[in-house]
């Protein structure tokens, strides 16, 4: 075998879940943090919006 294949191992039914868990945990953050962002941005942005109405009506 040469350095740059992957063998295969065997584990344990546990190890696996924790690993499929621990996966699954990474995979639900992306989503979360994606929409996060994006209501931080559309917020910000309607703050921009009022405080520039209010500005020009002054």
């Amino acid at each position: 075998m040469t350095p740059d294949t992957r063998g295969t191992i065997e584990v344990s039914h546990s190890e696996y879940e924790a690993v499929l868990e621990s996966d699954q945990r990474f995979m639900l953050a992306i989503p979360g943090l994606l929409l996060a962002g994006a209501a931080y941005v559309v917020l910000a942005a309607g703050e921009l919006r009022r405080a520039d109405a209010g500005f020009r009506s002054s």
